[in-house]
């Protein structure tokens, strides 16, 4: 077997750089985007009791009527929605959401064509790069990459360099160095299980956020009842405005969803991994198993992050639907 390669490649280095800045601009578009929404649904709820306030329902109607309160929750009400506008305007204009799945989807495609390059298999085998070497091949997959998306809407903002190590943490498994040549073994511990990994963790989280979601909005349509049997129907719109906001943070999440594609990515993965050490000593040294080991790991990987951006994608067009009708409605 021919030793593999434990330098560290010049091209590599430039590729990782390109992923962890596409990785890094990601992050940035996704925690501003997040932000935002959060915010547009805090200022509906606040809109709401401001302008509940305002009406002066017993027992405030006293405090109200105090000089100067009245003329500050008068400019509270009518700013509020206008805020919230402006909020929603500048998600939608600044592509937040656009940029952060495009980013991603490119920084997941380079990082699925490094893995092929150190196991050094499809077109960067030995017996395919003879005439043409495999860093020029990666070369130009990560080329081809940058130009879709720079002829994508991303490609009209600009994209702030990462400065850092590379491959930037969390990007891959901690004992891999992101550079050295993969054996089999490595790959299935380094790429394998620790993606599935990640989904693993990524289904818990989601799970918990989606039971306190469900919870809230449990207790407080049960807390809306109470109130209006006791009287008090005026505020139960405070209690559907906050039911009305946790339905639309589950609805932008797409929890149950996300939930699914990542229980069958990660079913799949393990499937991959025990045909794997199912196979004989020797069946693992053959090439063409240990290419089909890689093929069928990325492809997984590739479906999963595909069906991931479709997701997102259609929760981004109904959001900008929901803000459409929203902006309408107070016209």
């Amino acid at each position: 077997m021919t030793p593999r390669t434990t330098r560290r490649s010049p091209v590599l280095q430039e590729i990782w750089q390109q992923f962890a800045t596409y990785d890094y601009n990601a992050n940035r578009s996704r925690r501003r985007f997040f932000r935002l929404r959060v915010w547009v649904l805090i200022l509906g709820v606040a809109a709401t009791v401001l302008a509940l306030l305002y009406s002066a329902p017993a027992p405030v109607e006293d405090i109200v009527a105090l000089p100067g309160v009245k003329a500050v929750l008068r400019f509270l009400v009518v700013a509020a929605p206008v805020t919230i506008g402006i909020l929603q305007n500048a998600s939608n204009k600044f592509r937040e959401g656009t940029n952060y799945v495009q980013l991603r989807g490119a920084a997941e495609s380079l990082k699925r064509e490094i893995f092929r390059y150190r196991m050094r298999v499809d077109l960067y085998s030995r017996e395919r790069t003879v005439n043409v070497p495999r860093d020029v091949k990666l070369v130009a997959k990560s080329k081809q990459i940058g130009l879709d998306l720079m002829e994508s809407e991303t490609g009209q903002d600009r994209l702030l360099p990462y400065k850092g190590i590379v491959p930037p943490k969390g990007a891959i498994a901690p004992e891999d160095d992101g550079f050295t040549d993969l054996t089999p073994d490595e790959y299935i511990q380094w790429r394998l299980e620790d993606q599935r990994d990640y989904y693993r963790r990524r289904i818990a989280a989601w799970s918990r956020q989606a039971r306190f979601a469900q919870w809230a909005i449990y207790i407080l349509s049960g807390f809306g009842a109470v109130l209006a049997s006791l009287g008090g129907e005026v505020w139960v719109v405070v209690t559907t405005s906050l039911v009305t906001a946790f339905i639309s943070f589950q609805e932008y999440k797409r929890f149950n969803l996300l939930i699914g594609i990542y229980n069958q990515a990660a079913h799949d993965l393990d499937s991959v991994r025990l045909w794997w050490y199912a196979l004989s000593a020797k069946a693992r040294k053959d090439t063409d198993n240990i290419d089909k080991l890689v093929r069928n790991t990325e492809n997984i990987l590739r479906t999963e992050h595909a069906d991931w951006i479709q997701e997102v994608r259609e929760a981004l067009m109904e959001l900008r639907h929901e803000d459409e009708m929203a902006q309408q409605a107070n016209q």
